[in-house]
């Protein structure tokens, strides 16, 4: 199964898929990101960096949350870094 971050309807695809094969899940480690790439956009219409490292971790686990209690003791495990650090978030304009 693929999943691509940029694309919120690929993190409902594979959530589907997922879903479909009535597996427990017990731990989702949400690891993947980017960092410092150019100014873009994602087809949702959000910066590609914002889109990636959170909004579609939040659509994931969000999504995911029913196997996750089914499958307790379950955990969710979301990896970070310092580089929050150096910047921050302007509410009012969330795609920069």
């Amino acid at each position: 199964m693929e999943m691509d971050l940029t694309s919120l309807q690929s993190v409902r695809n594979f959530v589907s898929q997922f879903q479909a094969r009535k597996l427990p899940i017990n731990i989702l480690i949400c690891n993947a990101g980017i960092m410092a790439c150019p100014y873009s956009k994602t087809v949702d219409g959000f910066e590609s960096q914002f889109a990636v490292n959170h909004l579609a971790h939040f659509l994931l686990t969000t999504t995911l949350l029913p196997q996750l209690k089914a499958g307790k003791p379950s955990r969710v495990v979301v990896v970070s870094s310092l580089a929050n650090k150096n910047g921050g978030i302007n509410w009012n304009d969330i795609n920069l």
